[in-house]
């Protein structure tokens, strides 16, 4: 906190105003962000199937006051398609 007692935002300031280069590659991956994550983004429609057995479970189970589900095994394989999607078009990039 300031010397008033309130909060000191002075770095927000600084950054909102210093200006960041993107380098972006012909196939619009950014080079100043996590391409894998950016290739997984490319492929969540291939794999919205799952997304969406992921989203009700989850809706399932915060739903209920007391449960043993946990949507591990939806999550695990929503995740695993997302990289089996994503780890190739990485991999070529990397080439």
């Amino acid at each position: 906190m300031g010397a008033s007692g309130s909060k000191d935002y002075s770095h927000i300031h600084h950054s909102l105003h210093r200006k960041e280069y993107h380098q972006v590659s012909a196939d619009g991956i950014d080079a100043n962000v996590d391409p894998i994550g950016q290739f997984r983004e490319r492929c969540e429609e291939k794999v919205a199937d799952l997304k969406a057995v992921l989203e009700e479970c989850t809706n399932r189970v915060n739903s209920k006051s007391a449960t043993d589900e946990t949507c591990h095994q939806e999550m695990c394989d929503y995740v695993q398609a997302l990289d089996h999607c994503a780890i190739p078009q990485a991999w070529k990039q990397l080439k």
